[in-house]
C-alpha cells in the first residue's frame, strides 16, 4: 500500500508540474500579444505626428486683385476680379557638409479687370527666388531667400512696369495635425524703390498628397499698393 501511495504522490506531482508549464506558455503567449499591441499603438502615433510642412509641392490658385495707385492725379484703386496664379516650391539637399536644404520658390499672376466702365486693366507678376531652409524644430520652417520680382501693369492710358531684386524671410508651422500657417515679409528695391512685401497663408491638406490653401499677399511703396487675395488647390510630392 505504502507503495500504491508513493506512485500516486509522484503523479500528481508530475501532472501538476505539465500543468504549470502550460500556464507559463499561456502567459509568455499573452506577453507577446501585449507588447504586439503596444508596438502597434506607438506605429500609429507616430504616423500621426505633426512634422515641418512639406516644402515640395505645386499650387493652383483662383485670384482676386486690387492697386491702389494714382490716376490722372487722383488716388483711385484697380480691381482685377478675374485672375489665376500657379506658384510651386522645391527643398532639396544640395551640400552634404552643410546643415539645412536648398529652396526654390517660383510664382505667376496673370490678371484682367476694367476701371469704372472706361478701359481695361491687366496685370502679369512673377517671382524667382533661391534661399536656404535652416534646420529648425519638426514642426516649424524657417527660411531667408533672395527674390526677383517683375510686375507688368497695363492700365490702357499707360503702363506700369516695376522689377528688382528683393530679400525675404518666411516662417511656416504646423500648430495642429493637417493646418498649416505661414508668414512671409520681404523687402525689394530697384523699381520698387524700398519696397515692404508680405505673405499670410493658411493651407489645410486632406492628404498627404492633396490640401488647399488660402493667402493675402501684399507689396508697397510710398505711391502703390499691390494685394492679391487667393484660393486654390495644392498638391504635394
Amino acid at each position: 500500500m505504502k507503495q500504491g501511495i508513493t506512485t500516486a504522490v509522484a503523479t500528481s506531482l508530475l501532472l501538476l508540474s505539465v500543468s504549470a508549464f502550460g500556464a507559463d506558455e499561456t502567459a509568455t503567449a499573452d506577453e507577446v500579444a501585449a507588447a504586439d499591441e503596444v508596438a502597434q499603438s506607438d506605429e500609429t502615433y507616430e504616423t500621426d505626428e505633426i512634422v515641418r510642412p512639406n516644402y515640395n509641392f505645386a499650387e493652383v490658385d483662383f485670384v482676386y486683385a486690387e492697386i491702389e495707385t494714382e490716376v490722372g492725379g487722383s488716388d483711385r484703386n484697380l480691381y482685377f476680379p478675374e485672375g489665376i496664379a500657379v506658384r510651386g516650391s522645391y527643398a532639396f539637399d544640395a551640400f552634404e557638409d552643410l546643415d539645412g536644404e536648398l529652396l526654390l520658390r517660383g510664382s505667376y499672376y496673370t490678371g484682367s479687370g476694367e476701371f469704372k466702365n472706361t478701359f481695361d486693366v491687366d496685370w502679369d507678376s512673377w517671382l524667382l527666388s533661391a534661399g536656404w531652409l535652416i534646420p529648425t524644430e519638426d514642426t516649424v520652417g524657417i527660411d531667408i531667400s533672395l527674390d526677383y520680382r517683375n510686375d507688368d501693369i497695363d492700365l490702357s492710358s499707360r503702363d506700369a512696369d516695376a522689377d528688382g531684386f528683393g530679400m525675404s524671410f518666411g516662417v511656416r508651422a504646423a500648430p495642429i495635425e493637417n493646418l498649416e500657417l505661414g508668414v512671409r515679409l520681404g523687402w525689394y528695391e530697384g523699381d520698387y524703390d524700398g519696397a515692404i512685401g508680405f505673405t499670410v497663408n493658411a493651407a489645410y491638406n486632406f492628404t498627404e498628397q492633396w490640401g488647399v490653401n488660402l493667402f493675402w499677399d501684399q507689396i508697397n511703396n510710398s505711391s502703390d499698393t499691390l494685394n492679391q487675395f487667393g484660393i486654390g488647390g495644392r498638391f504635394y510630392f
